[in-house]
């Protein structure tokens, strides 16, 4: 649609139903942050509440703010870092347990921990802005890799 239509495209959605498509990162800032009062969700969201309830995504205006700031503090950079965090100790844990057939704490030591090491090494070279080959013998490749490489 972006390609034949740009980054604000129109259309009907049904015989009563207008949508538009938006793909300008300002355009949806304003939409969703800067300009949001002046915006109401599509009224389909209103068959949820039944189901879900009078939340973030059902609710509108005032309460919607009201919701949203509730709900902010959850996502700074720090609980994002934890979350992620959480997210591969339950993954871990899946495959230890189903692919090993052996419970978290020892999946961690035979897999997760040289896993661990891998992902810290690789971000920390992806980080810099010259990368030393892995084949050249420096101390700190023979430091990180000792154990994980014969």
């Amino acid at each position: 649609m972006s390609k034949e239509y740009g980054e604000v495209a129109k259309f009907r959605l049904g015989p009563f139903q207008t949508v538009y498509h938006v793909l300008n990162p300002d355009l949806i800032k304003q939409i969703l942050v800067t300009k949001q009062q002046s915006f109401v969700k599509f009224s389909d969201f209103n068959l949820l509440k039944p189901l879900i309830g009078e939340g973030l995504l059902t609710s509108e205006k005032d309460f919607h703010m009201r919701q949203r700031r509730l709900i902010q503090p959850s996502f700074k950079k720090t609980h994002i870092s934890q979350y992620a965090k959480d997210m591969m100790n339950i993954t871990l844990g899946i495959i230890s347990k189903t692919m090993f057939s052996m419970e978290f704490k020892d999946g961690y030591e035979i897999v997760g921990k040289p896993l661990e090491t891998a992902l810290r090494i690789t971000v920390k070279r992806m980080r810099k802005i010259f990368r030393m080959p892995l084949w050249v013998p420096t101390v700190n490749i023979k430091r990180r890799y000792k154990g994980l490489i014969k």
